[in-house]
């Protein structure tokens, strides 16, 4: 059967707008087309379509369900794979450069401004956020690009360090006795080194697996 632009475009945007990454809207709408062009009853595109989501699909609900669980497995995939550099930053070769970090910010907190420190440590967790805007999309209304479940889900992990570096802020003030008690400005330098150390790492291992996973660099 032989579509007409409006019935493709009709059957398109029924899928982009129900359905939440590329790789589903690619897959269904390829194998929807396919079977529209292949029949030979001249049925309705529409009811072809609803036919190939309820019977092969288990319908909407369904799809959902199979897109979380691809977006579950992938930041799985992610947590691990971030977990694994974190974790050569405390072995030989790399554990040298955890303890020049630790060292350099022990040194400068209480040589350095601590704001500026401050300033030094958000620049830094905001990279691995910066590089997730690189490559997600802003709209995610847009007609002309739908994020992958990759690009969603390491939006997970590109925002990390701003919650850590959020909590360093705001939750030692909770247990602290004393008033508008700051972390970052009135900490012992072994603390404010420990916490740089962490950040820090976090920040150069989220953005070694961006460049693993994504194939995208802050450059690009």
């Amino acid at each position: 059967m032989k579509m007409t632009v409006a019935q493709q475009e009709n059957i398109r945007e029924v899928l982009w707008n129900r359905l939440k990454y590329r790789e589903t809207f690619d897959e269904l709408y390829d194998h929807i087309l396919t079977a529209i062009e292949e029949d030979e009853d001249d049925t309705p595109p529409h009811l072809i379509a609803d036919t190939i989501i309820k019977q092969e699909f288990g319908g909407w609900d369904n799809i959902k369900e199979l897109e979380k669980g691809r977006e579950k497995n992938v930041q799985s995939q992610f947590r691990n794979a971030l977990w694994v550099e974190v974790k050569s930053y405390f072995r030989v070769p790399f554990i040298a450069f955890t303890l020049l970090v630790a060292v350099s910010f022990y040194f400068s907190a209480d040589y350095i401004s601590r704001k500026l420190l401050m300033l030094i440590l958000f620049t830094a967790v905001m990279m691995p956020a910066v590089m997730w805007y690189r490559i997600a999309p802003c709209n995610r209304w847009s007609r002309k690009y739908k994020a992958s479940v990759k690009e969603s889900s390491a939006n997970n992990l590109g925002t990390l360090g701003i919650s850590l570096f959020n909590m360093l802020i705001f939750l030692p003030a909770l247990f602290s006795k004393q008033q508008n008690y700051k972390f970052m400005l009135q900490a012992h330098a072994s603390l404010v080194a420990v916490a740089a150390a962490i950040l820090i790492i976090y920040s150069v291992s989220a953005v070694k697996v961006f460049q693993q996973n994504l194939k995208t660099s802050l450059v690009s």
